[in-house]
C-alpha cells in the first residue's frame, strides 16, 4: 500500500507540480527534501539583477551545506559550480572563502575530491581592509577533509595528508586542528601502530610554529594541537612544545581592539580576563600542571590568580572589539557577543549533559540570548519537570515584551514559537511562527545595503522556522514559503524547508541522490 505524501510536501506539490513526479515515487522524506532542493535550484537560477553571480556563489554555499547529507550526487555537481563561479571572481578574501566552501561539502561524499579542491584554493588574502589575516581557510577547511581522507584510506595515507599539511603551513598558517582530529583519530584506530605518525606529526607542527605566520588565530589553533597531542608523543618533544606555547602566551596581546572573556575553574568561580593570551594561558595551564606538576607550581609563583586551575578550566565565551569603542559600549558589547557565542555550546551539550546545559543557560544574562537558550533546554526540563518548563515558557514570554531591537525581537520570537511547540500552545505557535516570517520578509527587504542574502536581516531566523516547521509539519510556515514573491528569499528558505524535511525522518534513504563514492 503506497503511503500518502505528508502534508509539508503536499503542500510544495501544489504550488509546484515538478515535485509531485518525484514526492509519488516514494513518500519517505529523504525524497522530498531532494525535490525540495531541486525546485529551491530551479528558483535561485531565475534570480535576475546585476548582483545574479554573487547570490548564486552565496546560494550555493547554502545549498551544499544542506544537500551533502540529503542529496550527494547532486552536491557534486553544485560545488563544482561553486568552485568554478568563485575561481571567476575577483582575487580576494571572499574569493578564497567561497572556494574553500565548495571543497568541505565533498568531504561527506568523496574525501579524495575534496583534497584535490582543497590543494587549488588560492593563497591566503588580507580579510580586513586594514591588511589583517585573520585564520587561513585552507586550514579551516582542512579540519573537516583532512580527518574525513584519513577515515576512508587508513593509516598508508597519513604521509600524504601530512604533504598537504605542510605545502598549507610553507604558503600561510599549517592546519593545527586539522592534524590535532587526525592524530586523535590514530590514537583511537591504530593506538598500538601509529607512534611513529604521531611524532612525525607533532614535529611538523612545531617546526612550523616556531617560525610563527601572521595569521590571527595561530596561538587558538596550536592550543588544538597540545590538547590533542597530550598523551601521544614523547615527553622530550611535549616539552619543547609547551616551553615555547608558555612563552608566547605570557605575552601580552598587542591589539587594536579591546577583548574580553569569561572562563570558570574547577569551584565554579568565574574569571573575567581581558587579553587574549591570558585567556589561552588559563586554558593551556592544567596540560601543564598534569605535564609537570612542579612547572605548574612555578608559573604560578609568576601568575598567582592561576592558582585553583589545576583541575580545568572552562571557557565561558569571549569576544573582540576592533577599534576604540568606550567603555560602556565595550562591556554591553562583550557580554552580548560571549552570550551568544554559548548558545552552540548550550544546544551541543543539551544532549549529553543536561544539567550542564541547563547551568549555561542560567548564566545568559541579556534577554535575547536568555530566551533562546531557555528554548533549547526547555524540551530536556519538560521531560523531568513539566511545572519547570511551563515557567521557563511564562518567563520567556515576558522576557519578550522587554526586547524593542526588531532583529533581537524576531531572534526572540522564533526561540518562543518553539518552545510553545513542545508545550501544545498550538495558538501561540501559529500567530508567532506567521509573525516571523511576515516581519522577517519585511526586515530582509529592507536590509538592502547587504551585498548576500544570507547577511540580510531576518534571513536567519525565517530560516530557522521553515526548518522547524518542515520538520515539525507547521503547514502555515510552508505555506508562507511557497506564496514568497522574492526568487532569492524563496530559494534560500527552502534550502531549510529540505534540510527540515530530512530531520523529520533522518534514517530513511531513498535511490535519488545517495549515490556514495
Amino acid at each position: 500500500m503506497k503511503r500518502l505524501l505528508s502534508l509539508p510536501i503536499l503542500l510544495l506539490c501544489l504550488a509546484y507540480p515538478y515535485l509531485y513526479a518525484t514526492a509519488v515515487q516514494s513518500a519517505d522524506v529523504p525524497t522530498q527534501a531532494v525535490a525540495t532542493l531541486l525546485e529551491s535550484d530551479t528558483v535561485s537560477k531565475s534570480v535576475q539583477g546585476p548582483n545574479r553571480t554573487r547570490e548564486r556563489i552565496s546560494y550555493l554555499v547554502r545549498l551544499t551545506r544542506v544537500s551533502a547529507d540529503i542529496a550527494p550526487t547532486l552536491t557534486e555537481q553544485w560545488c563544482d559550480e561553486l568552485f568554478d563561479l568563485a575561481s571567476k571572481s575577483p582575487l580576494g578574501w571572499d574569493r578564497i572563502a567561497n572556494q574553500k566552501n565548495a571543497a568541505v561539502p565533498l568531504a561527506k561524499i568523496n574525501p579524495q575530491k575534496a583534497m584535490e579542491l582543497l590543494a587549488r584554493v588560492d593563497l591566503p588574502q588580507p580579510h580586513t581592509i586594514e591588511g589583517n589575516f585573520t585564520e587561513d581557510v585552507r586550514a579551516d577547511a582542512a579540519a573537516v577533509i583532512f580527518p574525513a581522507f584519513a577515515e576512508k584510506y587508513g593509516l598508508d595515507k597519513i604521509p600524504e595528508i601530512q604533504i598537504h599539511a605542510n605545502a598549507i603551513g610553507a604558503t600561510g598558517e599549517y592546519p593545527y586542528r586539522a592534524m590535532a582530529r587526525v592524530m586523535s583519530w590514530l590514537q583511537t584506530s591504530y593506538a598500538n601502530e601509529a607512534h611513529q605518525q604521531l611524532e612525525s606529526i607533532f614535529r611538523d607542527a612545531l617546526e612550523h610554529y616556531k617560525r610563527h605566520s601572521q595569521f590571527e588565530d595561530e596561538e587558538e589553533e596550536f592550543f588544538n594541537l597540545l590538547s590533542s597531542a597530550r598523551h601521544s608523543v614523547s615527553p622530550d618533544l611535549y616539552r619543547k612544545a609547551l616551553e615555547l606555547y608558555i612563552k608566547q602566551v605570557t605575552t601580552p596581546t598587542k591589539a587594536d581592539g579591546l577583548f574580553a572573556a569569561n572562563v570558570s575553574i574547577a569551584q565554579g568561580t568565574v574569571i573575567r580576563l581581558d587579553d587574549e593570551n591570558r585567556q589561552l594561558l588559563w586554558r593551556v595551564f592544567p596540560l601543564l600542571s598534569d605535564f609537570d606538576a612542579e612547572w605548574g607550581q612555578r608559573l604560578v609563583q609568576e601568575f598567582p590568580e592561576l592558582k585553583g586551575a589545576e583541575a580545568g578550566v572552562t571557557p565561558l565565551g569571549s569576544a573582540f572589539i576592533s577599534g576604540h569603542p568606550t567603555k560602556e559600549y565595550a562591556d554591553r558589547k562583550h557580554q552580548q557577543m560571549m552570550d551568544t557565542s554559548l548558545l552552540p555550546r548550550i544546544l551541543t551539550l543539551r544532549e549529553k549533559d543536561r544539567n550542564a546545559a541547563i547551568n549555561l543557560a542560567n548564566r545568559l544574562t541579556t534577554l535575547p540570548a536568555r530566551i533562546i537558550g531557555a528554548s533549547y533546554v526547555l524540551p530536556v526540563v519538560l521531560d523531568s519537570d513539566p511545572v519547570a518548563a511551563k515557567q521557563m515558557y511564562s518567563q520567556e514570554l515576558q522576557d519578550l515584551q522587554k526586547v524593542t531591537v526588531p532583529v533581537e525581537r524576531l531572534q526572540a520570537k522564533t526561540a518562543i514559537a518553539k518552545s510553545a511547540y513542545y508545550l501544545r500552545d498550538a495558538p501561540q505557535v501559529s500567530r508567532l511562527s506567521s509573525q516571523i516570517i511576515d516581519q522577517g520578509t519585511v526586515l530582509f527587504e529592507k536590509d538592502s545595503k547587504r551585498n548576500r542574502a544570507d547577511l540580510h536581516n531576518g534571513y536567519r531566523e525565517m530560516g530557522d522556522m521553515a526548518e522547524f516547521a518542515a520538520a515539525h509539519g507547521l503547514s502555515e510556515v510552508l505555506q508562507k514559503v511557497i506564496a514568497l514573491r522574492d526568487p532569492l528569499l524563496k530559494a534560500h528558505l527552502m534550502i531549510f524547508v529540505a534540510k527540515g524535511l530530512a530531520e523529520a525522518e533522518p534514517n530513511s534513504q531513498v535511490a535519488l541522490g545517495t549515490a556514495q563514492h
